[in-house]
């Protein structure tokens, strides 16, 4: 086969962009080391926001792309401007087209694009450097109250790492109950598909197929 048709969907609806903030905003706690007060969940309300700048998304983005492509060599990316959702489609097709690739955005759903065999990290690369080039803002609360707590345990204990575990990944082992629930207000917060994120054990490209599978959290608190 000489051209892969990749379907990817990343996450535009606004509950799945709400799911993986969850994640982000956990990772980029330990991945980051200068992180300031506003990035920290030790310091939120329950009704706080945790927010990261475009370069702490790029970070996160770049060690996605090592965790598949150990030698791959950063680019340089200027931003060129904050875009909103709306901006998004035409602004990323162009730039997807410059770096010398055909895609067609999907409103709400992702993207398609025709991606030639051995092009896999070209590719890749060429996504980095155009979500670098236009970041759109990305916040979200990540405070639980205690009887979330004790619900998210129980999820986590008796499906999710599970499930995980037979969809083929290695979540972090889970603390006992009264740990988890003491960090849950720190940057010690457990979380696994943080852990994956953080660990490059997953990517971002398979993130919304792998919560389809298996949902980063219980029904009962979304």
């Amino acid at each position: 086969m000489s051209v892969n048709e990749v379907r990817q969907h990343i996450g535009r609806t606004a509950h799945t962009r709400q799911m993986l903030a969850v994640s982000l905003a956990l990772a980029l706690t330990l991945l980051l080391p200068g992180c300031t007060s506003q990035q920290n969940p030790a310091n939120l309300s329950s009704t706080a926001k945790v927010v990261f700048t475009p370069k702490d998304y790029q970070d996160v983005m770049w060690d996605s792309i090592m965790a598949r492509f150990p030698d791959a060599v950063r680019p340089e990316v200027p931003i060129v401007r904050v875009i909103t959702d709306e901006d998004f489609a035409p602004l990323y097709e162009q730039c997807m087209h410059e770096e010398g690739f055909e895609v067609e955005v999907y409103e709400d759903t992702g993207f398609k694009a025709f991606v030639p065999e051995g092009q896999d990290e070209p590719f890749s690369l060429a996504m980095y450097i155009c979500e670098a080039k236009y970041p759109r803002p990305t916040e979200m609360g990540v405070a639980e109250d205690d009887a979330s707590g004790h619900l998210l345990y129980s999820y986590y204990r008796d499906s999710l790492i599970q499930c995980l575990t037979d969809q083929g990944f290695e979540p972090e082992p889970l603390p006992s109950e009264t740990k988890f629930l003491d960090a849950m207000s720190t940057d010690e917060r457990y979380d696994p598909y943080a852990g994956l994120l953080r660990t490059g054990g997953l990517n971002f490209s398979d993130w919304e197929t792998l919560n389809e599978e298996c949902p980063q959290r219980p029904a009962e608190l979304e």
